[in-house]
């Protein structure tokens, strides 16, 4: 069960947001002071309402109508959050929060089988908050809508079996985690008071402590009795507290080369832990209620490497249950989808409809080049790009048409070490990238170092795999019988008759400065990005007729990614 679409109106800063989108992720952006943590309060007050269970209310007869001291940890005070700037026109003006839920088809079963309504379509609940209560009401369409309001209190109270609502404020206190810890430990150890051996030495605790409290009672029974005669007895135990105490009385220390407890860590480990500790709890909910996670700036306190570390946290809680967060940060952003962020300013808000809007708004400044970039190529060196130009543009009128508009460039990283830097670069500045880099044990291992950082994921590389090859660079992709004579009028190297060229387990780099030394030539870093250069240069000018016939496998591949990202 999630919130397909949220409308808000006259709570606190916001006026009017109507019909507001919500994804497993959805991220709410703005500038600062417009709203975007009150957008989020608002879902999060409506949801506490409805994630309440009502049994009590249902049974004192009531109908849609709830007083606030019917509501536990709910704080909604009219003088703050109803408008001020309506206060005076309307003084029984109300704050109002519409939430549309979607249901599986287990759920819609389920809904069948307790509530005896069918349901096809997303449950629609409107809640009305004014100064003294809060009214809810089921919007359906259809002459059925009735039958829906009638049994209202069951269906909040299905709406409260299922869902769990969890909200992290913008300031982050180690209570926060504990007390999530303190839940989880919970949890676990009641699943012990059912294990015989864990009741008897509870019970063997409960016999020792006995006589220590029995001698404490007297103490206390003869000292009370001096203030209160009629006082007969005072009895202390703690057979009924004791599994409770147990349960409750953890504590949570983090080993980061320095064992310390939570409390004493630093604002960054402490909200990575409370954050991290949700991902937990949403694992162990999977097939029970559905989690929706508010968070309010979830990048406080934390630097740019753990900001990706936290964005993979919370796309993995996304597959199973709801993230909504407020952020400024551009790696928290969804660029991928760009209708998952929602822009909000001016009392309104809106989804944005392109990742020009979500530039603005995070006010980032671009260079001239990169202002309607969707799509970056990263290669490694400056001497691939034209050659890779004349292949993808010619099996791609989709590519080529991007890179005529400026929405695909072509960028080096100067070599494979480099990748976590460049992807970082422009993934900071709301850039899509793809990176091919050499399939060799520097291009692996950058690729699985910015994977390890979450700077990369699987969709975002391709390793340049020649065919009958263990390692391999863009060269070894190229018909030498291109370049063979060239190498040999050039530089006097015959390569083609050298065994050296056809040894699979080296680069074609490698190859080419072997067969160069054992040819009495001199080889450094000048002579190979020159013989690079017009190698890729006179390959680049024949086009696809350059590419060896079995290595259009890989280049066909990379293409496929790069419309796929094109497309999104």
């Amino acid at each position: 069960m999630k919130i397909s679409n949220v409308t808000i109106s006259s709570y606190r800063s916001i006026t009017s947001a109507y019909k507001l989108p919500l994804s497993n992720y959805s991220v709410l952006i703005g500038p600062n002071n417009e709203g975007k943590s009150n957008i989020l309060k608002s879902i999060v007050s409506a949801l506490t309402i409805l994630s309440q269970n009502k049994k009590d209310i249902k049974e004192k007869g009531r109908k849609a109508t709830y007083s606030y001291s019917d509501l536990k940890d709910f704080n909604f005070n009219w003088k703050r959050d109803y408008p001020v700037i309506y206060q005076d026109s309307y003084p029984d003006g109300r704050s109002e929060f519409t939430l549309e839920f979607e249901l599986n088809d287990v759920e819609k079963e389920n809904f069948r089988s307790k509530i005896k309504i069918n349901i096809n379509s997303d449950l629609k609940v409107k809640l009305s908050l004014g100064k003294d209560d809060v009214k809810i009401r089921i919007l359906m369409k259809g002459p059925g809508s009735a039958s829906f309001n009638k049994k209202i209190n069951e269906i909040v109270e299905f709406i409260s079996n299922n869902i769990s609502i969890e909200y992290i404020p913008s300031i982050r206190t180690f209570e926060l985690s504990l007390n999530i810890v303190e839940d989880l430990v919970a949890s676990e150890l009641k699943n012990l008071e059912n294990d015989p051996i864990y009741l008897s030495l509870i019970n063997q605790i409960v016999e020792i402590q006995k006589p220590a409290l029995e001698r404490l009672s007297s103490r206390l029974q003869e000292t009370v009795k001096n203030f209160i005669p009629n006082i007969s007895n005072i009895i202390i135990n703690t057979e009924n507290s004791l599994q409770h105490a147990i349960r409750n009385s953890s504590r949570v220390l983090i080993d980061d080369g320095n064992l310390t407890e939570l409390k004493y860590k630093g604002d960054g480990i402490i909200s990575l832990t409370a954050i991290s500790l949700l991902k937990l709890l949403s694992d162990e909910s999977k097939g029970q209620k559905s989690i929706i996670l508010a968070i309010d700036e979830p990048e406080s306190h934390l630097h740019s490497g753990a900001i990706h570390s936290l964005k993979k946290i919370l796309q993995d809680i996304s597959e199973n249950n709801q993230i909504i967060i407020t952020s400024h940060s551009a790696i928290l952003t969804d660029r991928e989808t760009v209708k998952n962020n929602i822009l909000v300013e001016k009392g309104s808000a809106s989804v944005v409809r392109n990742i020009t809007q979500v530039r603005e708004a995070l006010g980032i400044i671009l260079s001239e080049n990169l202002i309607g970039a969707d799509l970056i190529l990263i290669l490694e060196g400056d001497e691939d790009i034209e050659l890779m130009k004349s292949w993808i543009t010619k099996k791609s009128s989709k590519i080529a048409n991007a890179i005529n508009r400026n929405k695909l460039i072509i960028d080096v990283m100067g070599g494979a070490s480099n990748l976590i830097y460049k992807s970082s670069f422009y993934r900071s500045n709301l850039c899509k990238i793809i990176a091919f880099l050499d399939d060799d044990d520097a291009g692996r291992t950058s690729v699985q170092k910015a994977k390890d950082a979450n700077i990369i994921k699987e969709n975002d590389y391709y390793l340049c795999k020649a065919k009958g090859r263990n390692k391999s660079e863009i060269e070894d992709l190229i018909n030498p019988d291109i370049y063979s004579e060239l190498i040999l009028n050039e530089y006097g190297v015959n390569i083609q008759s050298n065994p050296i060229f056809k040894d699979t387990n080296l680069i074609w780099s490698d190859r080419i400065r072997l067969i160069f030394k054992s040819s009495g030539k001199l080889w450094d870093k000048k002579i190979e990005m020159d013989v690079k250069y017009k190698v890729n240069s006179s390959a680049s000018a024949i086009g696809l007729d350059s590419l060896l016939s079995y290595n259009h496998e890989i280049i066909d591949s990379l293409i496929l990614g790069i419309e796929n990202k094109l497309d999104l």
